[in-house]
């Protein structure tokens, strides 16, 4: 089931596991286990993110192939994270960016 939501010219989304839009910044949940490709803030590195851990949608890197650079929080806070590379179909969106609210500093 797919669901609508606005997209903007020049905006570039993917298909999450469960047939929803997914757009850069959405708050997913991993649904299978992925390789980390960069340390974020770990030392060391985790080799896997398991399934189940909260990520952020950071940048669709190629939109031909649906593929995201997912920062992976590892922790409740958020505070400790990794990067993992995936596609729409290795997460499930649960927090629309136009949903988040905007924080004025």
């Amino acid at each position: 089931m797919t669901t609508g939501r606005p997209t903007y010219e020049g905006e570039q989304t993917a298909i999450d596991a469960e047939g929803n839009m997914l757009r850069e910044w959405d708050g997913v949940i991993l649904v299978r286990s992925l390789a980390v490709t960069a340390a974020g803030n770990c030392d060391p590195a985790p080799t896997e993110i398991p399934a189940g851990v909260r990520a952020t949608a950071i940048t669709l890197l190629d939109p031909d192939k649906g593929v995201f650079d997912l920062e992976c929080y590892l922790d409740e806070t958020g505070e400790t994270y990794a990067f993992a590379h995936g596609v729409g179909a290795d997460v499930r969106v649960v927090e629309k960016i136009e949903d988040k609210k905007a924080v004025e500093l």
